[in-house]
């Protein structure tokens, strides 16, 4: 009987345990409608500007290794596009050299037919971009998701571990206010997940390694 009322104790002080740290664990705030009703004076609020994550020199470098090598993937469509683009303001200079230098001994059909044939181009180029721009923002969604789901556990378990109960994405939740009032953790967070998380030269199949 004694052996089950300490078995018993230490279950219950376990389950305490628990409770309290998901009690004391951070919450990340994206939005106006996750933020706390009643702010209590014993929180102990950061700042976190997601946005710098995606900075070339000083974000997050898997996330960063992710999207060259999303572009890689669609640098022939980028090129394809240039030229298209590179094309139509070329003709448009044309069209606009001609109005220029001929304005009156030209024949206004011949400006006509050019603005045509710019309008046309202008239209297929819309086309082409459009279908391309959309499965380049599906393949980023797709690639980014899982670093996405790894940055945000990493940085409720940074701001945890530092003694935060709250951090507020200022990038999203937009006051100004917040930046100065209250520590900005971004820098800090973004060298301790780029150290928790090290790039390698491998391709990047977003495989990451749980917290630890």
């Amino acid at each position: 009987m004694r052996l089950f009322r300490l078995s018993f104790i230490f279950v219950f002080l376990f389950a305490l345990s628990v409770l309290a740290f998901a009690q004391t664990q951070a919450k990340f705030v994206e939005s106006w409608d996750d933020f706390p009703k009643n702010l209590e004076s014993s929180q102990k609020i950061a700042v976190v500007n997601t946005s710098y994550f995606e900075d070339e020199k000083k974000g997050i470098l898997l996330y960063l290794k992710v999207l060259d090598e999303i572009r890689l993937e669609f640098k022939q469509f980028d090129d394809e596009l240039n030229l298209d683009a590179d094309n139509i303001n070329k003709h448009g200079e044309e069209i606009r050299l001609l109005a220029k230098h001929c304005a009156i001994s030209c024949p206004l059909e011949k400006i006509k037919l050019k603005l045509v044939e710019h309008e046309k181009l202008v239209l297929a180029y819309k086309q082409k971009i459009e279908p391309i721009k959309a499965r380049y923002q599906q393949r980023v969604n797709d690639g980014l998701k899982q670093i996405k789901e790894s940055i945000r556990k990493e940085l409720i378990e940074f701001a945890t571990k530092g003694g935060f109960t709250l951090v507020i994405d200022v990038s999203k939740v937009n006051n100004l206010l917040l930046c100065f009032i209250k520590p900005d953790i971004t820098k800090e967070f973004i060298a301790y997940y780029n150290a928790k998380h090290p790039v390698t030269n491998s391709q990047t199949q977003v495989k990451l390694s749980e917290p630890r």
